[in-house]
């Protein structure tokens, strides 16, 4: 038999060994699996899904609909939420936006407002609209190109970041 032929087989079993498993031989039965206390849990990503949004403000509430802390998913509520007043805007993109006029729609509300980006201020109209089965808020207009979907995080802090 050739000498690298033989190294390898001589070491096949210590390199299986350093993985922990074993290789059944026709002369030895196959070793159990380790038990369940000795595997490593599975990631609790792989076991539960993700968090389910908030319900959605009241329809008839004491403020409008769309104020409080909104995120384009739970897991973001706490650092990246999109904080609304009833006369204000500000993304953690740096966005910030005052209302004009805000009219109530069938579904949500169209408002007017004036927005400062990485731009001079720029009048626009923003279209907030609820999806009640996904309790979700879909952004449209204004500087936002498409239409983003946010979830409900929570009531507004007491006040916005200026």
């Amino acid at each position: 038999m050739p000498r690298s032929k033989a190294l390898l087989i001589a070491l096949a079993p210590a390199a299986l060994a350093a993985c922990e498993r074993t290789v059944p031989t026709s002369d030895a039965p196959a070793a159990a699996a380790p038990p369940a206390a000795v595997r490593p849990p599975a990631p609790a990503t792989a076991l539960a899904p993700a968090p389910v949004g908030k319900d959605l403000p009241p329809i008839n509430g004491p403020d409008p609909r769309y104020v409080g802390r909104w995120a384009a998913a739970a897991t973001a509520c706490g650092h990246e939420a999109w904080r609304f007043s009833a006369q204000e805007l500000e993304t953690p993109g740096e966005v910030a936006c005052t209302f004009g006029k805000v009219t109530p729609t069938p579904g949500g509300y169209d408002i007017d407002m004036t927005c400062v980006a990485e731009a001079p201020p720029a009048p626009s109209t923003l279209h907030l609209r609820f999806a009640e089965s996904a309790k979700a808020m879909l952004v449209s207009g204004g500087p936002f190109s498409g239409e983003v979907g946010l979830v409900y995080c929570g009531p507004p802090e007491a006040t916005l970041n200026r």
